[in-house]
């Protein structure tokens, strides 16, 4: 467990702010693409009335479709100016947990003081 510690802390130290921005960009990408899904089935419903005017406005299956796209569209919205007020913080956050991995890393023996602690 103590290797596979040491083993996480190098990882940590080289991957962090990647694993982060991959985490971040790809939560966002996810949130679109649901909502170009529920805009491209709520387009495949309206086109399945064709000769009714407004027809498929009364499908439960488009409203749902519909309406939870452009959820999803504002959800993403609000996630992108969230992360354009929160960048300068998150690399922060990012930098603090590059750093204390790398402390840690170079003081390998501060694991046995919570032992040491115990023994006392």
């Amino acid at each position: 467990a103590l290797v596979l510690g040491f083993v996480y802390l190098l990882v940590l130290r080289c991957c962090a702010r990647p694993l982060t921005l991959i985490g971040i960009v790809g939560f966002f990408a996810g949130i679109v693409a649901g909502g170009v899904f529920l805009l491209s089935h709520a387009k495949t419903i309206q086109d399945q009335y064709q000769g009714a005017d407004d027809a498929y406005q009364q499908d439960p299956n488009w409203k749902w479709a519909f309406y939870g796209a452009i959820a999803l569209f504002v959800l993403a919205g609000l996630y992108a100016c969230l992360l354009a007020f929160l960048c300068s913080r998150i690399m922060l956050a990012i930098e603090l947990v590059e750093e204390a991995a790398t402390q840690l890393a170079s003081t390998p023996g501060i694991v046995f003081v919570p032992v040491v602690m115990i023994l006392i």
